[in-house]
């Protein structure tokens, strides 16, 4: 190392030399680095597809990192109709929008876990141009604050938020109509309305722990389930409360046992009937999965 790297074209013999005594010091603590040496030489082949395959990366993932920022599209929200998310990969997905005339091309859907290992190519490809890092830096600003706001609203459906369990919204990316000189300003509009949404995330998550600390202390029945148990049961009896002919599957027979034993349809049927007659007048006030909340009175 001392003579590749310390040792340069207009070093005098002093600096030699003293390059080289650094050499014979390492060479009297590690004798085996002359073998060592002509091992490395032995895979100077090895090196070299490694080196163009780095090349290879690097022009690839910048070239989809080009693709997204000019005409992707994030989704962000419960993307699917039957599930609740429960993980961040759940609620995040970004789109290509097609150009006219396209046809074939690279991907058209990325995932969450697809943009992360993209961004971790970035992260480990170094030396980027002027141009390149604009690029960069408005795909891992955009990255993060979608990653932000999935981690939202992940914490908001765990917590039952009835506002969000339905929840989409999207974001374009920047337009390449931008000129150079716009972008930073477009970049910072986009974080600025996603961190709007952010931020009344945090608000509706706070005041919902709230009111549910409050709900669950009135209605004591509350406390044998937990939020996960409540909105099964808001859905499932909410569908019994739409279609009365349709039964109840036998897992929430199960999950009310708990609360009377031995019960059947006509018992859920009656316990709803009384839990809407109370809840006359005040159902705009009230979320509605609390509205089977009477299944104990």
């Amino acid at each position: 190392a001392p003579l590749l790297f310390d040792f340069k074209e207009d070093s005098n013999l002093e600096q030699f030399l003293a390059a080289c005594r650094d050499v014979f010091e390492k060479l009297k603590k590690d004798v085996e680095i002359p073998r060592k040496w002509l091992d490395s030489q032995k895979c100077l082949g090895d090196f070299k597809v490694m080196k163009e395959s780095l090349g290879s990366v690097e022009v690839s993932s910048f070239s989809e990192v080009e693709v997204i920022n000019s005409r992707g599209r994030y989704r962000v929200g419960c993307l699917s109709s039957d599930d609740t998310p429960t993980e961040m990969g759940d609620c995040v997905s970004l789109a290509i929008k097609p150009l006219q005339l396209e046809q074939g091309g690279g991907r058209k859907k990325f995932s969450l876990s697809d943009l992360q290992d993209l961004q971790s190519k970035l992260i480990l490809i170094s030396g980027h141009s002027g141009e390149r890092r604009s690029e960069v830096n408005v795909f891992t600003t955009t990255l993060e604050n979608i990653s932000r706001l999935a981690a939202n609203l992940v914490s908001l459906c765990r917590a039952g938020h009835v506002k969000y369990l339905s929840w989409r919204k999207e974001f374009d990316c920047i337009s390449p109509l931008a000129q150079s000189e716009d972008r930073a300003d477009v970049l910072a509009s986009l974080s600025a309305e996603m961190k709007a949404v952010e931020d009344e995330m945090d608000t509706d998550l706070k005041d919902w722990k709230a009111r549910m600390f409050d709900v669950r202390s009135n209605f004591y029945y509350l406390n044998y389930f937990t939020t996960s148990q409540l909105l099964i049961l808001e859905r499932r009896l909410g569908e019994l409360a739409r279609h009365k002919e349709r039964e109840l599957a036998d897992y929430v027979y199960g999950l009310l046992e708990c609360i009377k034993p031995n019960l059947n349809k006509n018992d859920v049927s009656s316990a709803m009937g009384r839990a809407c007659s109370r809840s006359t007048g005040r159902q705009q006030s009230q979320p509605t999965v609390f509205r089977s909340s009477y299944l104990g009175g």
